[in-house]
């Protein structure tokens, strides 16, 4: 006698489609803060040098009177 037919086997239903992942958008590059160059080093402000206090000039001794 002919074999009965075997159920046919259902195949599973198809998965759904998974939504995307949702990547974040990358976030903007912030510009890179500069730092503002070094200022150069001043030179020193040269202040010229104290001159010399002259010495005092003593007054002569009174002459002894006459």
């Amino acid at each position: 006698p002919p074999t009965p037919l075997q159920p046919r086997i259902r195949a599973p239903p198809p998965t759904p489609p998974q939504p995307p992942i949702l990547v974040p958008p990358p976030t903007p590059l912030q510009p890179r803060i500069r730092a503002p160059p070094p200022t150069p080093p001043q030179p020193p402000i040269l202040v010229p040098p104290p001159t010399p206090l002259q010495p005092r000039i003593r007054a002569p001794p009174p002459t002894p009177p006459q």
